[in-house]
C-alpha cells in the first residue's frame, strides 16, 4: 500500500472546503459580535422588575443609614440656631453634626461640674468629642456668663455676674462651702483640700495648693488670682512668764497607753480611724514601750507622727509576756518581727525546750539587732508553766 504524502493530508473535498469557509465566517462574527452591537445601537437593555412589596420598601428605607452632612454645608437640614453651650439641654446639643445622645448627655454632665464654661474650646476637654466635630460644630455654638443658680444646685445665690471672679478666699480659714464656691472646686475637691490642709497644719504658700490631688496646673492658674493665705498658727515655747493667747495651740498632756479614742482624737491630724488603730494595737501589744511603735501603723505619715509625739507621752508602763508561753500569733501581731523571724525563735525554743535569757535570742542569727532589743523589752524569761505578768 504506498504510503500518502504530506499533501494528502491539506487536500479536501468541494463540500469540506464549503463547511469550512462557513465556520472561519460564524467565527470572526462571534468574534466582533460585541463591536457589531455597538455599531448598529442595541446600548440598550430592557429588564423588567416585577414591583417591590410594599411592607419590603419600608423596610429597606428604614435600614438605610441617615446621612448628615457637615454643619457648614448650605444645604443641611441639621443646621439650627446657634446654642448657648452653657445653657442648651442633650436634646439641643444632639442636633449639632456629629454629637449623639451619650456625647449630649456627657458634655451636661461636664459642665454640671465645672459649673459652666469660660470658653467654646473647653468642650475639647468632654471625651469623646474630636478637634473635627468641634471645628464643624464651633460656628453654630455661643457663649453666654455662667449662671449658678442655673448650673449648680440651688445653695448659693449670685447678685451678679462677677461674683465668681471678685471672690477672694483665705485657703487657710476657708470651710469647704466658702471653698465651693471657687471656680473648677466642687464639693469633693473641697474637702480634699481641707483634708490635706489639717494633715499638714495649714498652707505655707499658695503654691502648696497645688500637691493636692484634682489641681492641675491650669485649675491652679485659674484660682491663684482669688486666692490669699493668712499666716499658719506658729509654735511657740511657752514659759511660765508667757501668756497664752487664742491663736497659740494648745498641746495636750495624754498618756499613750491610756487615753481612749475620743481623747486622740483632739490631737491634730488624728482621726477617728488613726484614734481607733492605735487603741485596737495597744491593746494587742499590751501598750506601746516606745512612741517610735507609732510610725507601723498603717499609713503613719510623719505630719500625724509629729503631732502624737508632741501632744502624747509614754506613762503607764507597758505589759511584758513569758517568752516560753507567749503563742505564734500573739508574738507576730506586736508587728515588731516578720513571719519569718518568728519562725527563728519558735524553732530556737523547739530546740531547747525553752529560752532562759536574753543571751541565746541574741545569738540567733536573721533578727535585726534594733527589732530584737525592742522585742527584749516585751519579753521575761520563766519556766513553762509561769503566768505572765
Amino acid at each position: 500500500m504506498e504510503k500518502p504524502s504530506f499533501k494528502d493530508y491539506f487536500s479536501f473535498s468541494r463540500n469540506e472546503r464549503s463547511s469550512i469557509i462557513v465556520l472561519i465566517i460564524l467565527i470572526v462574527i462571534v468574534a466582533f459580535s460585541f463591536e457589531i452591537y455597538q455599531i448598529l445601537g442595541f446600548n440598550r437593555t430592557t429588564i423588567i422588575v416585577p414591583p417591590i412589596p410594599k411592607k419590603v420598601s419600608e423596610r429597606i428605607d428604614r435600614a438605610k443609614p441617615e446621612k448628615r452632612e457637615p454643619n457648614n454645608s448650605k444645604n443641611n437640614k441639621y443646621s439650627i440656631k446657634p446654642i448657648d453651650i452653657n445653657h442648651a439641654s442633650p436634646k439641643e446639643f444632639e442636633k449639632l453634626y456629629g454629637i449623639g445622645p451619650v456625647l449630649g448627655q456627657r458634655i451636661v454632665k461636664y459642665r454640671a461640674g465645672i459649673r459652666g464654661f469660660d470658653r467654646k474650646e473647653d468642650l475639647l476637654k468632654v471625651y469623646g468629642l474630636t478637634p473635627e466635630t468641634f471645628k464643624n460644630i464651633k460656628p453654630f455654638l455661643i457663649l453666654s456668663p455662667r449662671n449658678l443658680s442655673t448650673i449648680q444646685k440651688k445653695t448659693y445665690t449670685v447678685e451678679d455676674k462677677k461674683f465668681r471672679k471678685n471672690i477672694i478666699v483665705d485657703i487657710n480659714t476657708a470651710d469647704s462651702v466658702t471653698l465651693s464656691l471657687l471656680n473648677g472646686i466642687g464639693p469633693k475637691l473641697s474637702m480634699r483640700i481641707i483634708n490635706y490642709r489639717t494633715k499638714l497644719g495649714g498652707f505655707d504658700s499658695i503654691g502648696h495648693l497645688k500637691k493636692v490631688y484634682g489641681i492641675d496646673e491650669e485649675l491652679y492658674e485659674r484660682l491663684e488670682p482669688s486666692l490669699i493665705i493668712s499666716k499658719k498658727e506658729s509654735k511657740t515655747i511657752r514659759t511660765k512668764d508667757s501668756i497664752q493667747s487664742k491663736s497659740e495651740l494648745v498641746f495636750l498632756n495624754l498618756d499613750i497607753n491610756s487615753a481612749s479614742a475620743g481623747e486622740l482624737e483632739k490631737i491634730r491630724g488624728v482621726g477617728p480611724f488613726y484614734s481607733k488603730t492605735i487603741v485596737d494595737h495597744r491593746t494587742q501589744i499590751g501598750g506601746f514601750a516606745k512612741m517610735e511603735q507609732l510610725k507601723s501603723l498603717y499609713k503613719m505619715d510623719s505630719i500625724t507622727y509629729r503631732n502624737l509625739t508632741e501632744n502624747a507621752k509614754i506613762k503607764t508602763p507597758h505589759r511584758t509576756f513569758n517568752i516560753n508561753n507567749i503563742e505564734f500569733k500573739s508574738l507576730l501581731r506586736m508587728k515588731i518581727l516578720e513571719y519569718e523571724e518568728v519562725k527563728y525563735i519558735f524553732n530556737l525554743k523547739k530546740s531547747l525546750g525553752q529560752i532562759t535569757s536574753s543571751e541565746q535570742l541574741k545569738n540567733l542569727k536573721g533578727i535585726p539587732r534594733e527589732e530584737l532589743e525592742l522585742l527584749l523589752l516585751y519579753l521575761h524569761f520563766e519556766e513553762n508553766g509561769s503566768s505572765e505578768e
